[in-house]
Parts: structure tokens; sequence; C-alpha cells
């Protein structure tokens, strides 16, 4: 079967967006969307600051499929509540879920406000506690999840009437923040709750997923958690939630979660995981760009199982797109259409009746203020362009990349919580303002062209599909010949299309790279000069641009790198396709003249050649007296040869000496065996004139002193031959000990004391001398380091008869030495 491998044409045209200010807010919050049983949608979310406080927090606006407003837009009037959920019944009464922080007491507190279809308020309750998602039960009942202290989810049941049936909070409580975010019915009445928790990876704290299935009755039925094993994985990502984040199901009851995974360095992507409802991963699929990268954003399932993702996607700090991708329902790119501005966030995603359309809702900035403000806008699924004007498109290629998570059991214990109540907060109006952006993409009417490259990195061979499809084209031209909206390929390498329409033309390069094969560049050497630096600049790099995550050995991730001093230093270069190191070598060149070189050299023979070369890392050019710019060059006379050498370091002359040496016998390997003392100073060998002698071990004088036993290798060469040395050196202890074996301290002048006795020649240089006695027990009875007899008494009293040990340490010729002996007490 083909890997598909998409190119879609965006259709972001004279994009309808509306932006939605509040008096006295010059920063504008998220904000969600539900649909409303008339055809209406209902926007809901708070702003996070602004001058007047009376019109801060949490804000309801009724509006049409076309974004006008339908009623009086609410508020909280009462405090800094934010509101976190709606729900919407049949007959268009709503539940307003919001959640603030007492200021008085610093705790947070979360209320339930029911709501007529025509918006007035009919009741508000509060509690303490902190929820951030409500879903209706079958049998009529509100469940909704959030925190508790910040630390572990907490779960929660409201009777019809609006009462808190029970609190029960996930433990043990951790040390890091945790909660639920979410909470949906399933067909059978089970609840399905999505959260986090948060662990530490490599000492670096990361968010994993939960996922809990109660009964209506409370009870945890399973609980798993979704994780990447490590903060890095082997593809250089990790994941990341961002608030709010829903669950959303299809009607199979598969659950769709989007996040985002990242590696700095402009390797941001959006992150779709879809399972089944018992937990089971069905996929996880990354989406890839290559231009530009991708955060977090909202999701909407269709009802024949394909997904509409809206995320912001960033060139660069100053321009970010708003993106929206529609994927099959087993996670294939379909089409996607983009429409860039300075600042597109997105938070919330619905559609209109039919589904022939979503609006969608998030942060930019107005243009006129440049303050950040509330959007809103439509997106046509026939198509998939936003607003009405077909000519504004851009070109936008989004690739499949398999992210790999596990599922594994996590274990948690309920709770009850006690049901505290708390004042009540209230809605009141509120003054929302509202009108067009004019200022994002010019709305051309000339064709225009426009060209695009994208590259694929694929771990393996087979058939690919490369396709080109949009709605709008009218004419498609491939390299091969082909003019449909896609080919089939079974080889790497570049394939171009050429698509066209009555607004513009544009041109497609895919580039199919074997992500197994070997580096494009080799190992890389960088030489420069004293007094400067080595510059490496991964830019134009095409090794570097086909992979998900580049990082240095030291964990760095800039893309340019300097040294000052030689080094080695490694570039890890991690795809899908594995992991593969580029070596760098940073070589100072030497100044001119500076080069460590053989500059006397010797003719063995009158017929031999003889080679003259300068290092190739320090020679830019050379030439030689006689004009020759050969390096290196050979020549058969002696003599003395001069030589420019000149590199970006510098200009230098030096010579080179030739000397004849016919008549010298070759060298003779021999060994050589020397017997030594410990201490005892001998220099080994002499000098030998016109003989160059080196050690084996990397010595770095001709001659040494022996210190240690062994075999040592010398190198001889005079030019025409080399010859080896063995030099065995035995080191032994030629000033021994002696010790005696037994004593009568009996006072009868005969061997009264035990004595520590030197034997041999020169052995009065024994250092650090120390004396000690066991007896049969191991018990230490006499000790000394200031002398070397033992009278036979143990604290003042006469040892008995018997066995005893001897041990003695001492320094000689700089070795530690240690001498024991039984020795016999007898009287």
């Amino acid at each position: 079967m083909a890997s598909f491998l998409g190119s879609n044409l965006a259709t972001a045209q004279g994009l309808n967006v509306e932006l939605f200010g509040y008096p006295g807010s010059d920063r504008q919050g998220l904000y969600e969307l539900t649909p409303l049983p008339n055809g209406n949608v209902l926007m809901f979310g708070h702003n996070f600051a602004g001058g007047d406080a009376l019109e801060r927090g949490g804000r309801l606006l009724t509006l049409d499929q076309r974004g006008q407003s339908v009623g009086q837009a609410a508020r909280i009037v009462d405090g800094f509540g934010q509101v976190k959920d709606v729900l919407v019944d049949n007959d268009g009464r709503t539940e307003v879920l919001i959640s603030w922080l007492d200021l008085n007491d610093f705790k947070d507190r979360f209320g339930m406000i029911e709501r007529a279809p025509d918006g007035t308020q009919i009741a508000t309750r509060s509690w303490f506690g902190n929820l951030k998602g409500i879903t209706r039960g079958r049998e009529g009942a509100t469940f909704g999840v959030g925190q508790q202290n910040s630390r572990r989810g907490l779960f929660t049941k409201f009777s019809s009437d609006g009462e808190v049936e029970f609190m029960r909070a996930l433990g043990p409580m951790t040390p890091r923040p945790a909660g639920l975010l979410d909470v949906v019915t399933l067909a059978n009445g089970d609840l399905l709750a999505f959260g986090f928790i948060t662990t530490s990876i490599g000492g670096v704290p990361q968010p994993e997923i939960t996922l809990l299935r109660f009964t209506p009755a409370g009870d945890l039925l399973w609980s798993k958690k979704i994780t990447r094993g490590k903060f890095f994985s082997d593809d250089g990502l990790s994941m990341f939630l961002r608030s709010p984040t829903r669950i959303h199901l299809d009607a199979a009851e598969n659950i769709h979660l989007i996040t985002y995974l990242g590696a700095g360095g402009g390797t941001w992507r959006t992150h779709l995981i879809k399972l089944s409802s018992d937990g089971e991963l069905i996929h996880s699929t990354a989406y890839v760009t290559s231009d530009q990268f991708a955060g977090q954003g909202a999701v909407s399932v269709l009802a024949d199982g394909q997904v509409m993702l809206a995320f912001e996607t960033i060139t660069d700090k100053e321009n970010h797109s708003l993106t929206a991708l529609l994927l099959a329902a087993d996670g294939t790119p379909i089409q996607a259409s983009r429409i860039n501005g300075t600042v597109f966030d997105v938070s919330g995603i619905a559609p209109t009746p039919g589904a022939e359309s979503f609006l969608i809702t998030g942060t930019t900035l107005d243009c006129d203020t440049e303050a950040r403000a509330t959007y809103l806008t439509e997106l046509h699924v026939d198509g998939l362009y936003f607003g009405t004007d077909v000519c504004n498109s851009e070109l936008v290629s989004y690739a499949r990349q398999r992210i790999d998570v596990e599922v594994l059991p996590v274990v948690f214990e309920l709770e009850d919580v006690p049901i505290v109540t708390s004042p009540a907060l209230n809605l009141g109006p509120a003054t929302v303002t509202r009108q067009p952006v004019d200022c994002l993409a010019p709305n051309e009417k000339e064709p225009e062209s426009s060209n695009s490259t994208i590259t694929y990195t694929l771990c393996s061979s087979g058939t690919f599909e490369l396709r080109v499809h949009n709605l709008a084209a009218s004419a498609y031209r491939w390299s091969t010949g082909e003019t449909g909206e896609s080919i089939s390929v079974s080889e790497f390498g570049s394939y171009t299309a050429a698509r066209t329409n009555e607004c513009q033309s544009d041109t497609i390069n895919f580039i199919l790279i074997d992500g197994t094969a070997p580096l494009t560049k080799a190992d890389t050497v960088i030489y420069f000069c004293p007094g400067s630096a080595a510059r490496y600049d991964q830019s134009p790099d095409p090794d570097i641009w086909a992979l998900s995550q580049v990082q240095w050995k030291d964990g760095g991730r800039e893309l340019v790198r300097t040294w000052s001093e030689s080094a080695v230093d490694t570039l890890v270069l991690m795809s899908r396709c594995g992991i593969r190191d580029r070596i760098f070598r940073i070589v100072q060149l030497p100044a001119p003249g500076t080069e460590i070189l053989p500059t006397e050299l010797t003719q063995c023979n009158p017929s031999d050649t003889v080679w003259l070369a300068i290092p190739t890392d320090a020679a830019g050019t050379v030439e030689w007296a006689d004009g020759s710019t050969e390096n290196p060059r050979t020549v058969t006379t002696p003599g003395a040869y001069r030589v420019t050498v000149t590199n970006n370091c510098g200009v230098s002359e030096r010579s080179f000496v030739v000397t004849a040496n016919y008549d010298n016998e070759p060298l003779a390997t021999d060994t050589e065996r020397i017997d030594l003392c410990y201490g005892e100073i001998f220099s080994y060998p002499t000098a030998t004139p016109n003989v160059t002698q080196t050690w084996l071990d990397g010595y770095p004088e001709p001659g040494r002193t022996f210190t240690e036993n062994g075999t040592y290798v010398l190198t001889r060469n005079d030019g025409c031959s080399v010859a080896t040395t063995e030099v065995r050196v035995n080191l032994t202890d030629c000033c021994q000990i002696y010790l005696p074996t037994a004593f009568s301290p009996n006072e009868d002048g005969v061997n009264d004391a035990y004595e520590v006795l030197p034997a041999g020649e020169g052995c009065g240089g024994l250092e650090e001398l120390t004396f000690v006695v066991y007896d049969r027990w191991g018990s230490t009875i006499f000790a000394s380091s200031a002398g070397t007899t033992w009278d036979g008494m143990i604290a003042g009293r006469r040892a008995g008869l018997g066995e005893y040990l001897v041990v003695v340490t001492y320094l000689n010729g700089g070795r530690r030495l240690t001498r024991s002996q039984a020795i016999s007490l007898v009287r």
C-alpha cells in the first residue's frame, strides 16, 4: 500500500475575521465555542487582565454562524471568576461552570450558574474547590472534574437539583502539579475523564496524560497514563499540554486528544492521539510542514470520523499563522489551509449546523491598536477555505510522523473530600465591541506565482503517493509528464508539480530523502588561525533541516557554534529513522614557520628518493626556490631546499636539509636485561650521534630512570634504518630484613628481646618502619613506629608462652614493603 505524502493548496481567502473587544482590557484571554440547539454558537472564556477590575474575568457571548451577536453578552459581576465550561441541554438551557481564586483567603472556589434559553440567570451555587470541565450524565446528573490544591485530581457529582452529591480526590497527593481537565459521558453511562500528572524525567518536570473511567456511582474502573518514557525520546521530541484541552469522541466513542511536541530550535509540531474508549492506543501522529512549526490548538470530530484540527503555526517570532488541517479517520492528511498574521492563537472550534463550516476562535493582534483581541472566523469545509475570496491562497503541506507513546496502568486511590459551600457569583450584562479585521493578507486579484520545496525524510523504501490536490486548482503537470493531482513513485529523489487556476500558479518540488543513507556531509574538519575562532552555521546544511532534532553532545542547540581552541565535537542528528553523529575536528593552524617538521632528512643510498612535505592542514600554497609548487615534492640529491609557505595565518620561509648517509651499517634489534635495587638510580640509554631514540610507551625523553618492573621498548632511527631494543627491568628488594623465629625473655642475657634486624649492605636507609605483634586471636598486643625491639611484655605484664605473629612495614627506595613472620615465645 502506498504511503501518502501530500501537499495542499491553502485557500486562506479574504478571511472573515471579526475582533471582539472589551472596555478596559488590553490583553484578551482564550475562549471556547459550543453549538446551541438553534444553530447559534456560544462563545465563552475569560480575559486575563484589564485596566478596569469590573471588566475582568469570565464572559459569555451568543453568536450566529456569521459571527453576529445574538442577545445580551454576559459577564461575571461579583468577582474575578473565569468561565471554564458550559453544558447545553436540548431545550437551550445552559449550565455555566465558573472558577475563581478568592483574594481574601487565596482559596479556590467554583460555581454552577443555570441560565434559561434567553440567557437570563435562573440559579447560582458555589463551593470550595476548582473544577475545569463538566458533562451531563445519562440519568440527568452532572459530573465535573478539576483539581484539589493543584496537586491531585477531583471528581464531582451533582444531583439533578444542582446540589453536590460527592467530591472525590485522586490520591496520593503528588509533590508536583496534577489534575483532571475534562470529562465526557459514554453511551453506557460511564464517565471518561482526562487529565495529567507531572513526573520528573531526567530531572526535568514532564506532564504525562492520564485517562480514567468512572461509574456514575463514582467508582474508578481503570486508570492509565500516556507517556513518552523520557524527556527527550529517540526522535528528540517531548510532549506538552496546554489548557484548555478537551476530550472529543467520534461515533464509535474513540477518544481524540490534541497535544503538541517540542524540542526547541523550531521543531514544535501538532500531535493527535487517538484511543479506544477502553484506553487502547489506535494511533499517535504528529503533523509536519516544511516552513513552519506548530503548537497545540483545538480539535473537532465530524460525523464520518474525519477530524478537523485548527492550530497556530509559526514561521518566526513576527509571523504566526492560523492553520486548518482536515484528516481522514486514520489520521492521514487530506487538505490544509492557512492565513498569515502577526499573532494567531487557537483555543476553540465548533461546527455550524450540518457541519458545512466551522467557527474558530482564539487571540490575535488588533492591527490598528496592536493590542491582543479575541477573534472569530468561519472555515468552509468544502474546499477548506476561510471567508469568501478564493484568490488569496497559500501553499501548505503536511506530512504524518508516527510518534511512539506508551499507554501504561497507573494507580489512584479515591478519597472523599468535605463539601463546603461558598458565596455565589452572578452574571450581569457585558459590553462587547465587534469590528472586522482588514489588515491581513491583501485581496490580490492578479494571478501570482509561488514556489515551494517540501522535503520528506523516509526510513524505508516502497511506493509513495505524492499529492497536490486542491479543489480550487484547475490543472496539474508533473516533472514525470503526468497530469493528475497525484503520482506514485518508488525511488528517492526530486519530483516537481505545477498547479494553476484562474488566480495563481505555483510550483511544488518534492524531495524524498533516504533517511537511512549515509549523511551527505562526512565528518567535518574546520581550520582556524591563532587569535581567531572556528565557526559552524547549521542553517544552510541539508542534513540538518531534514531532521526532527539536532543538538550538540553537550546538549546545546544553537544554530551557530564557535571554538577558540583545537577540539573534537559531536553534532547529534536525530530523526524518526534513528540517531547519527557527525564529528567535527577543530584544528588551530600554526602560523607559517611554527610547524614542527622534520627539516633534517637523510638519503641512505644515491638512488633513493627523499620526500619533502608541508602538512596539508597548514599548507595553503607552497613555492620552492626553484619555482616548483609541488607539495609534497621529491628530490634525489643531497643539499638545502628553501620553500615559501602561505596560508590564511601568514607567510614564512624555511629550509629542508638532505644529508647523505651511504656508509653506516643498519641498526640491529637486540634485548638487554637490567637488574636494579629499589631506589637505585640508573639512566638508560646513552646518547648516540645522529640516532633518534623514542620509547614505545610515549615516555617523552630518550633517557629515563626505571621505578617499575617490566619490558620497555626503545625505537632507534638513524634515518636509514629502524631497530628496537627490549629493555627488561628487574627491580628487587636488595635490602632484606631479618625476622627471628623465636626469643626467650627470661632475663638470662640471651635472646631476652625480639629485634627486627637489617640484613645485607646499605640497609640503613629504611624509612617509616612500623613493628606490630598480634596474638593467636588477631589482637594487637604491641605496636611501635619508633623502634625495632619487643621485650615480651604486654601492658606491663609478661606475655604468655606460645605463638605470635610479627608484621613489619617500611619504605625502601620509595617503595612500601611488608614482611611478616610467625614467632615462638619460650622461657
